[in-house]
């Protein structure tokens, strides 16, 4: 028993003052405990606040003040985050803190074969349609999801032949982009883009896997060796990463 509470107790038989020499409690002390005791009592605890605990228990700990004040807005309690935040310290409730999810585009260590950098030692290409480079990058969107593009861009004219976009990250992602660039070569220049794409993101590694896959070769028909349609196809421009 607290010496505040005991003097509230031998109040009637002794004086306060009496009481508070003995114990060596100041009087003000003890009227300010006796004032703060008969407040907490005759408080009832408000509406929102009962609300408040419910609706944090309701969602598991998920919701921080600013989603706990839109939810209470809505079922018509007025409260701002600062009378929140106190009551939820006051109650000790503590919301979890998820980690931030942040999308991987790349997998580095797929073990699997890797296409050589054959633009690494060669000069910086000055002609269109020569050296296209590609990558993956993810982009969030408003509705707290995320959206993959794959872009092709010309070395040289730093312009991006061809781009696809989608909510996940399958090969269509990196053959449709590269489809897409194709034609734009083929305005400008009668080489046919040939080359390998990036083996660090996860559907090209994929795609390497299945490369690398032992095949049984068809037998051909017999006949005279066709004429290739484009004779300059070994000059055409090279896909690098």
């Amino acid at each position: 028993m607290s010496c505040y509470r005991f003097i509230d107790t031998q109040q009637g038989a002794y004086p306060v003052r009496c009481l508070c020499r003995v114990l060596g409690v100041a009087p003000s002390r003890y009227y300010a405990w006796q004032q703060g005791q008969q407040r907490a009592v005759g408080e009832a605890t408000p509406a929102w606040e009962t609300a408040l605990v419910a609706m944090f228990a309701r969602h598991k700990r998920r919701y921080g003040t600013r989603r706990l004040r839109v939810a209470l807005h809505q079922e018509g309690h007025r409260v701002g985050r600062q009378a929140l935040r106190a009551a939820l310290a006051r109650r000790g409730l503590r919301a979890l803190q998820p980690k931030a999810y942040t999308p991987r585009t790349t997998d580095s260590t797929h073990g699997l074969r890797c296409a050589p950098n054959h633009v690494l030692d060669q000069p910086r290409p000055v002609q269109a349609n020569r050296v296209w480079v590609s990558d993956i990058t993810y982009l969030p969107l408003a509705n707290g999801a995320w959206a993959y593009l794959c872009a092709f861009q010309d070395v040289a004219s730093k312009l991006v032949v061809g781009w696809h976009m989608l909510d996940t990250m399958p090969e269509a992602l990196v053959t449709t982009a590269l489809q897409r660039a194709v034609p734009t070569a083929a305005a400008s220049t009668a080489a046919t883009p040939t080359g390998p794409c990036s083996t660090g993101t996860r559907p090209c590694a994929r795609k390497a896997a299945a490369a690398t896959a032992p095949t049984t070769p068809k037998p051909k028909a017999a006949g005279p060796a066709s004429k290739p349609k484009n004779s300059n196809a070994a000059n055409g421009p090279f896909l690098s990463t």
